[in-house]
């Protein structure tokens, strides 16, 4: 498994050493709002069906399956490792401004 160490400075100035798993570089951080209207909303994200060729009985088909993919009951994070038998709260997903990081190196 890919992991990434760090030298992070948080906002009170002090460093703190860190390492990630599965390190996902962003060129924006992701937060998502359910109402389009909010002024914070900057970006709709969603998927685009290209629609040439199809008739409406394939376009219906591709909208029901995205549907069905959503709907499956793939646990949480969290559901899966304390299926594991593991605390679950030990591993936090977290994210760092590139400015506040030195010494980064994938390991």
């Amino acid at each position: 498994m890919e992991k990434a160490s760090f030298i992070y400075k948080k906002d009170d100035g002090t460093l703190s050493n860190r390492e990630l798993l599965r390190p996902v570089f962003l060129k924006e951080s992701t937060n998502s709002i359910k109402n389009f209207d909010k002024d914070d909303v900057k970006y709709v994200r969603g998927f685009e069906l290209n629609k040439d060729g199809l008739n409406e009985s394939d376009i219906k088909k591709y909208e029901e399956i995205l549907e069905d993919y959503y709907d499956l009951a793939i646990p949480t994070i969290q559901e899966y490792f304390k299926e594991q038998g593991l605390d679950a709260s030990k591993l936090m997903e977290k994210s760092f401004k590139k400015q506040n990081i030195s010494e980064f190196k994938v390991i």
